[in-house]
């Protein structure tokens, strides 16, 4: 599949101000399953340094400095790329070998929970038992339970909700179903990460933001991802930016800036084509 994306990120100050570092997680993550083919990605106003690297998690990062003041900080994102199907998943294969205990030292961020919740783990394990203890079709039965009972909304800003208030309320934005996905994995011993990046989505939808789904690590196979607001496995249709234990950590701009007074207003846009 080839997608063609423009992303715009901007911020406006009410009065000047000094940017600090700008960190920008906006590139996608590099897979055998894409192919990037032209990124640019300008940067107003310029920065007197920008660095390119990988964090401690493998995601590829931009590390912009700017001098003087400035009542904007515009960061446009434009990709040309190409997706590819793999090697379909053998869900019929033997359940995996459990993880060993030199295995569990190498994941224990993937493992934690934050805001652990007792509701979410007893639905989980009643779910893991269902699916004979196999990681892999526990993933796949809890990717469609959240999909088919829970409600989507659009809340463009803000933290994720917490696993349990997701699992009341019963609804929830695409970022609130990853992080209670995440929880009820890591309550089984099944680790688990957060993924932001772009989906295709509906042809039909108006307003496009960024996307959230979950990864979760299964012995033999690797890390397998599955989108419950989707209920579907991932497919060519999704462009991964960032994989994080922590959902902070997968913000597309993390950043800081300097004033006596100033407020800043943050406005997106992303227009994405794919065929």
């Amino acid at each position: 599949m080839l997608f063609e994306i423009e992303h715009i990120t901007d911020y406006q100050y009410t009065a000047p101000v000094r940017l600090g570092e700008q960190l920008i997680r906006l590139t996608p993550r590099p897979s055998a399953a894409l192919k990037v083919l032209v990124h640019t990605m300008p940067i107003s106003p310029a920065p007197t340094s920008q660095i390119e690297a990988k964090d401690f998690e493998g995601n590829s990062i931009v590390l912009a400095t700017f001098e003087g003041q400035t009542d904007h900080l515009r960061i446009v994102n434009l990709l040309s790329l190409e997706t590819f199907e793999l090697d379909p998943i053998d869900w019929g294969a033997p359940r995996s070998p459990f993880l060993g205990a030199s295995d569990i030292s190498l994941v224990t961020s993937f493992l934690t929970r934050e805001n652990p919740s007792d509701l979410v783990g007893e639905c989980a394990l009643e779910m893991f038992r269902a699916a004979d203890q196999h990681p892999l079709w526990f993933a796949r039965s809890l990717n469609r339970f959240i999909h088919q009972e829970f409600s989507q909304v659009i809340r463009e800003h803000g933290a994720p909700l917490t696993p349990g208030e997701t699992f009341v309320a019963k609804r929830g934005a695409c970022r609130d179903f990853a992080v209670l996905f995440m929880d009820a994995c890591r309550s089984v011993g099944i680790p688990a990460r957060f993924v932001s990046g772009y989906q295709q989505a509906d042809i039909d939808v108006n307003h496009r933001n960024l996307h959230a789904w979950v990864e979760v690590y299964v012995p033999g196979l690797g890390w397998i991802g599955f989108d419950p607001t989707t209920g579907e496995s991932i497919s060519t249709q999704h462009v991964a930016l960032a994989a994080c234990a922590n959902p902070a950590n997968a913000a597309p701009v993390i950043g800081s800036f300097w004033s006596v007074s100033a407020t800043s207003r943050l406005e997106c846009s992303l227009a994405l084509s794919a065929r």
